[in-house]
């Protein structure tokens, strides 16, 4: 499993990750008018990993949902009623 930590900035993010089974670890910034955040997370999904995404508290969580849910993720259950 792949676990990321992510600052979220409407032009960009950082991230972090660790690959738990081997111990990886990095950063990388992603841009998204240049679409690096989409084609990184969308070739995860092909490649198969698994993935669990921490998202900063203080941007909207209705907006950070549905773009994980255009990746296959489940929604947020936070926001379900």
């Amino acid at each position: 499993m792949m676990i990321i930590g992510v600052d979220y900035h409407p032009s960009f993010q950082t991230m972090a990750f660790l690959m738990e089974e081997t111990g990886e670890c990095g950063e990388q910034e992603l841009n998204h008018s240049e679409g690096q955040a989409e084609k990184f997370y969308r070739e995860l999904k092909q490649r198969g990993i698994c993935v669990r995404v921490g998202l900063e508290a203080s941007r909207c969580r209705c907006h950070n949902s549905c773009r994980r849910s255009r990746f296959g993720r489940i929604p947020d259950p936070q926001l379900e009623t």
